[in-house]
């Protein structure tokens, strides 16, 4: 197979230096977080889960929090800080209800232990996903995904992300003809995806590419139950969150990306206008601002109009990707459709990355070149772990330099496109 980087090779041990200086920002960044697990997960965004769980079991809508909801999890449930707001569907809140029983501190060290055990799996699934089914290895790679930034941060903020990873690594088996009981236990997992997030839905895409015109209806009446079954049951919350929460706060996003909106209009955005930003710092608890002036200023329109011409174009290449590899690696096309997706929604904040990393392991099993641009990638996710700190650089500088998550993204989406194009055994590539 041809190289798809036409450069002289550089040593062996360089490579192992960059990736060690890269794993060693993601483990470092990570021992600097392990605070925030004790006296229990001080896990922000589980707090919303977890109000929004209290929210459908009194039959209240979480859009927004109603005071009265807030001062009986403060008073009965432990529950000392106001949840951010519930931006997951109200399936996702109704399917959580079961984790009501407990009061926060304990259900969130539940929430923990669960988040864990599907880290393991999917890094089990993974490893054999990179050609690697010795338990040694598979024991001591554990780490790295352990510690990889954006997953870590799922972990911290009791975000549903882990979920996510493991819903796209499970349709990526069934794209390879797996028993129908696994396919709806996949789709059933999809369907939750969906409702902690929405842009998973656009992942089932692969199997009208597939033409698994079947796999695509059940995934869809699936879906489609779901959601009209939640909004029977609690038809103002469902109302609330659809036609009033979910379009204000997509807006809100879009008009005033923050420094960790990794979209492409996010990023084109901060480098394109001047602003004020407020973010945290090193300490969570500790809040920064910076103005960034530019010596530019492109109108919120242009930007949009530029954000979707690169994704466009972007878009028609990935494609073009999919259709010269003519589905001998059905996974593949899956990884970067997923990436893909990461790039066109407002507020796609960091955590969200935890999708990289079975496009990681998959370039990984490439071999050659594909290697060099899983370890690029893999250093430019540890970099964007230091997202505030590069925040506090002056203009230009720190808002390119908040921009190194999408930078990860992007890589891997060339990386996957070449590697696509260029399969020619399935057998090596699936």
């Amino acid at each position: 197979m041809r190289e798809m980087i036409p450069t002289r090779p550089l040593r062996w041990w360089l490579w192992l230096a960059g990736f060690a200086g890269a794993a060693s920002i993601h483990l470092g960044t990570a021992l600097l977080r392990l605070n925030s697990f004790f006296p229990f997960p001080q896990a922000l965004d589980f707090s919303s889960y977890y109000a929004g769980a209290w929210s459908a079991r009194l039959g209240l809508s979480p859009y927004p929090w109603p005071e009265e909801l807030l001062k009986f999890l403060a008073q009965t449930q432990s529950l000392a800080f106001t949840p951010p707001p519930h931006n997951s569907s109200p399936l996702w809140a109704w399917l959580l209800q079961p984790i009501t029983l407990l009061p926060f501190p304990a259900a969130a060290t539940l929430w923990l232990f669960l988040l864990l055990i599907i880290v393991v799996c999917c890094h089990v699934g993974m490893t054999r996903l990179a050609g690697y089914t010795n338990w040694k290895i598979i024991a001591l790679t554990l780490p790295i995904t352990l510690t990889f930034g954006p997953l870590f941060l799922n972990l911290t903020l009791g975000q549903g992300g882990v979920f996510l990873l493991l819903s796209v690594l499970l349709l990526g088996e069934i794209l390879k003809d797996r028993p129908w009981y696994l396919e709806i236990s996949t789709l059933v997992m999809w369907v939750i995806a969906c409702g902690i997030k929405i842009y998973p839905v656009l992942w089932i895409g692969c199997f009208l590419l597939f033409k698994r015109w079947h796999t695509f209806i059940i995934a869809g009446v699936l879906c489609v139950t779901a959601f009209g079954l939640v909004a029977l049951e609690e038809p103002k919350t469902n109302a609330d969150y659809w036609f009033n929460f979910l379009p204000n706060q997509t807006r809100e996003f879009a008009d005033g990306a923050g420094v960790d909106d990794q979209s492409l209009n996010g990023f084109l955005s901060r480098v394109g206008t001047s602003n004020h930003y407020t973010f945290p710092g090193v300490d969570v608890h500790e809040s920064r601002e910076v103005t960034w002036v530019l010596p530019w200023n492109f109108s919120a329109q242009s930007i949009r109009y530029l954000s979707f011409g690169l994704i466009s174009l972007l878009g028609v290449g990935v494609v073009f990707s999919w259709v010269r590899n003519n589905s001998q690696a059905p996974q593949g096309v899956l990884y970067s459709l997923a990436l893909f997706s990461l790039l066109l929604f407002p507020h796609m904040e960091r955590y969200n990355h935890i999708l990289a990393l079975p496009a990681l392991f998959w370039l990984w099993k490439q071999k050659g070149s594909y290697r060099h641009l899983a370890i690029i990638a893999y250093g430019l996710f540890g970099l964007s772990r230091l997202n505030h700190l590069w925040a506090l650089l002056p203009s230009p500088l720190g808002p390119l330099a908040t921009g190194f998550g999408l930078l990860g993204v992007l890589t891997l989406i060339v990386g996957l496109s070449f590697a696509l194009v260029h399969s020619k055994n399935p057998l090596q590539t699936t």
